[in-house]
């Protein structure tokens, strides 16, 4: 899924849970704005991760600020970008 296309889900989504319009949910707006619960945003993930095809912690709501940021995040095509660095702390002899 495109991040576009996820950020719309997302918003969708978030609005159906808290009770309002998509229209009124701002992509770049903090998720803390929209004063979900734990219990709302615990419900929200089983249905992300079909979206998005694997599995996420039930926290990932929080683990950025905005629907646009986390959608960035969970775009396939930025995963090389998700990966730790890895660094040796053996010099190559």
């Amino acid at each position: 899924m495109r991040t576009e296309e996820l950020e719309k889900w997302l918003a969708a989504r978030i609005a159906k849970e808290i009770g309002l319009d998509a229209s009124s949910i701002d992509a770049k707006a903090p998720l803390l704005n929209y004063m979900m619960n734990g219990f709302q945003s615990w419900r929200i993930v089983p249905e992300l991760e079909k979206q998005v095809g694997r599995s996420l912690p039930g926290s990932i709501l929080y683990h950025r600020p905005t629907i646009s940021e986390l959608a960035k995040y969970l775009n396939p095509r930025n995963a090389e970008r998700r990966q730790p660095a890895r660094v040796s702390i053996f010099a190559e002899a």
